[in-house]
């Protein structure tokens, strides 16, 4: 059975539909990656896998002692620091941090920048799959060009106005 598993997992602030019919399980010694757009509901999924948010509907089951820990999405700097060594020291407590823990016991979630830094250490990956071709300045490298990563599992593809989506889970072969 799964450490920590999601089943049918609704969200919406408002009006807004964050997350939608959403299911996934975290086995043990799995280690991933959630990456999708801005707004696509990468922190809320967070905020409900680790307990600080209720999902509207769905069930949340969490099993044996694991800890969820993430950097926030709006840091606080110190007073005259340059961007450079923002970023070099966040990236020095996030690698300190994960050498406490067990690999099989890290968790993955956010953005195209922090995926990249941390791809090598996923061995799951779940993506948010948008069937658009937004411009940006950053893209997610495409994983099924990729030998080593094969889809495990693919869920509905569902829509947002005029987005359709849909949940892929990847496994490194």
């Amino acid at each position: 059975m799964a450490n920590l598993s999601l089943q049918n997992i609704s969200k919406q602030y408002d009006y807004k539909p964050i997350l939608s019919d959403v299911s996934l399980s975290v086995q043990e010694g799995e280690r991933m990656a959630i990456v999708g757009k801005n707004g696509a509901g990468k922190s809320t999924l967070l905020k409900i896998l680790s307990g600080e948010v209720e999902a509207d509907e769905g069930s949340r089951i969490f099993q044996g002692n694991l800890e969820i820990k993430h950097l926030i999405q709006k840091p606080v700097f110190q007073e005259g620091q340059s961007v450079k060594e923002v970023i070099l020291h966040s990236l020095e407590e996030l690698h300190a941090e994960l050498q406490k823990y067990p690999s099989e016991d890290i968790y993955v979630i956010g953005g195209e920048t922090i995926y990249r830094q941390l791809l090598d250490e996923c061995d799951v990956a779940h993506i948010t799959k948008i069937d658009y071709a937004y411009d940006a300045d950053a893209y997610f490298p495409n994983l099924d060009q990729m030998p080593e990563w094969e889809i495990t599992a693919a869920g509905e593809e569902q829509s947002y106005f005029d987005t359709t989506y849909r949940f892929i889970k990847y496994t490194r072969k």
